[in-house]
């Protein structure tokens, strides 16, 4: 089988450098190992799986191809240097999935953050209204310009430009695009908005019946994972850093 060296040594600078070596080897051998490893290799990349007979024989044969490559000396410095990077930024994707493993936030500072922090998590206004649909920008327009001067003929108004009201009901403020939030403000009610349009054919006028003020705050249990998404990022960015950190001085 081809022998892969991996060396992981102290050069003179203090600073950990990975070197490797590949050389071809003089029979062809394939253990259990080598079979359990392509197929979970397979199994996790590809959601494929395979026989021990199956992966048996495609280790044998690409062992014996990658062979026959290094024994014609094909494997120019370039292509190592880049399977170098390449098996660098496996290692460094292991240890990183490593460093996540080792995180886990106790529930005491989880609720700690909620209470320093409850002004994040205000209940949300919420907003009764009617999303108005038009496939034309130019009558959405008309429609909206003429409605400001006389709602009570909506129903003759929708028909005449071809609108169609596709939802009417409560929602929060929250879940609706920033786009429409950016337009609504306290104690709005019975008011239209401007057309805005989504796609050439999809124009929508919105009509707010009401704006509804929050009261109180998110339950502690509504908002716990996206605490623990807050702090588990900054954990892992920390570790990380202290990490490359040790290597600063040497340029890193």
């Amino acid at each position: 089988m081809i022998r892969l060296s991996i060396f992981i040594f102290l050069i003179f600078s203090s600073l950990l450098a990975v070197e490797f070596d590949i050389q071809r080897d003089s029979s062809i051998e394939v253990t259990k190992s080598d079979v359990n490893a392509l197929k979970r290799y397979l199994k996790e990349k590809f959601k494929f799986h395979i026989s021990d007979k199956g992966a048996r024989k495609v280790v044998k044969e690409n062992r014996i191809l990658a062979n026959e490559y290094l024994k014609k000396d094909l494997l120019k410095k370039q292509d190592k240097d880049l399977l170098k990077i390449e098996l660098e930024m496996k290692l460094a994707d292991k240890f990183t999935e490593y460093l996540q493993r080792k995180i886990k936030i106790p529930e005491n500072v989880l609720k700690s953050y909620y209470y320093d922090h409850r002004e994040d998590y205000k209940q949300s206004d919420e907003v009764t209204l009617e999303r108005i649909r038009f496939k034309n920008f130019d009558e959405a327009m008309k429609f909206y310009n003429e409605i400001l001067k006389q709602k009570e003929k909506k129903d003759h108004l929708l028909k005449k430009y071809h609108g169609k009201v596709i939802y009417k009901g409560t929602v929060k403020k929250e879940r609706l695009k920033n786009s429409i939030q950016s337009f609504l403000k306290e104690e709005m009610q019975n008011t239209y908005l401007p057309p805005m349009v989504l796609q050439a054919d999809r124009i929508d006028v919105y009509y707010v019946h009401t704006y509804q003020k929050a009261k109180g705050y998110k339950p502690y249990i509504k908002v716990k994972k996206e605490i623990e998404n807050i702090l588990y990022k900054r954990t892992f960015n920390r570790e990380r850093e202290k990490i490359l950190s040790r290597y600063s001085h040497e340029g890193l």
